[in-house]
């Protein structure tokens, strides 16, 4: 049994080196994999950022085309309901002139409130798109912020767990007898 113990001092030397070699091997998979991982959060992060200022954008242009349409719809109609009057009053003799400018005041009354209703509407509508945009840059952040915990939490534990089976396996190592002494008593 002690001469046995012998010849273990160089492999037992090339079992500290290998076991070494392969926590550095574990480690540097765990980095790749954080790196990965982060660079991918950081991706869906940007694109989450992109997909807000892009919402956000089609609705500023929904809202300037809609403040043009509500614009010209009212003034043409106002326009048209003007000249209505006028044709009425024309048309009819004065009995009927105070009836005629009647409607047309209940119609631009009406165009008039028309306007305010679609106006508020639109500008809900942009203060909508606003709070939308801040919420899902919030929304990605959060993403960000889980996701690269995550990975550096994984890091943490897959470190630990590569030194914990580094000092067992050097430890295992170290109790093998390589003399002939500690293989007569070990």
């Amino acid at each position: 049994r002690g001469m046995s113990a012998m010849g273990n001092e160089g492999d037992v030397s090339l079992g500290k080196s290998a076991a070494w070699d392969l926590q550095q091997q574990q480690l540097n998979l765990l980095g790749d994999t954080r790196t990965l991982a982060k660079t991918t959060a950081t991706g869906q992060r940007d694109l989450g950022y992109a997909g807000a200022e892009l919402g956000y954008d089609v609705s500023q242009s929904e809202f300037r085309a809609g403040q043009r349409n509500i614009g010209m719809g009212t003034n043409m109609a106002l326009r048209g309901a003007q000249a209505f009057g006028d044709q009425g009053s024309s048309r009819s003799n004065m009995a009927f002139s105070g009836t005629v400018q009647q409607q047309v005041g209940q119609q631009q009354s009406d165009l008039w409130s028309k306007y305010k209703s679609d106006t508020t509407k639109l500008y809900e509508g942009k203060e909508f798109a606003g709070r939308e945009k801040e919420l899902s840059i919030k929304g990605a952040d959060i993403g960000f912020e889980s996701a690269t915990g995550s990975a550096d939490l994984a890091y943490r534990r897959g470190k630990m767990s590569a030194s914990d089976q580094y000092q067992r396996t050097i430890t295992e190592l170290e109790s093998t007898p390589t003399t002939f002494w500690e293989g007569v008593f070990g």
